[in-house]
């Protein structure tokens, strides 16, 4: 596939997001992926097919999304982990595997949907982590005093 061939232009993204006939939709800006993931019925990570380490799994989490990356997710391994762990995640191994697996979802649309809720419950079980974080500086910064 030539993804030059699927470019279109949006009146949102302007000319840097690709548009396949069949409502798949990749995205090569910056600061637009919220907006794109919460339109989206499946988010796949990239960057981690390939050794670059992976983006943040934690933007379609948030949306709810059932997330399907690739093995290479050095730059956020503890939230993979966490997110493979509680089922909000599925990791493949090669392109072919990720067809697969989004193909299975899109048949299957009700797992499709208890893997986004398992992958948003991680989110949700770890927010206020900014209050906790200022609680224990304060403990700190009072008990040097």
């Amino acid at each position: 596939m030539n993804i030059s061939e699927y470019r279109g232009k949006s009146p949102i993204f302007g000319e840097r997001v690709y548009v396949h006939p069949h409502a798949v939709v990749i995205g090569d800006v910056m600061g637009t992926l919220l907006t794109l993931y919460g339109v989206a019925d499946i988010a796949f990570v990239g960057g981690s097919l390939v050794p670059l380490g992976g983006h943040n799994p934690l933007e379609p989490a948030l949306c709810k999304l059932p997330i399907v990356c690739g093995p290479h997710q050095f730059n956020f391994p503890q939230i993979s982990e966490v997110l493979a762990a509680q089922g909000g995640l599925n990791i493949v191994q090669t392109a072919e595997a990720l067809s697969e697996r989004i193909s299975a979802w899109l048949g299957d649309r009700a797992s499709a949907k208890q893997v986004g809720e398992a992958a948003a419950s991680v989110v949700d079980a770890n927010r206020g982590a900014t209050a906790k974080v200022l609680v224990l500086l304060r403990e700190r910064i009072d008990g040097l005093t």
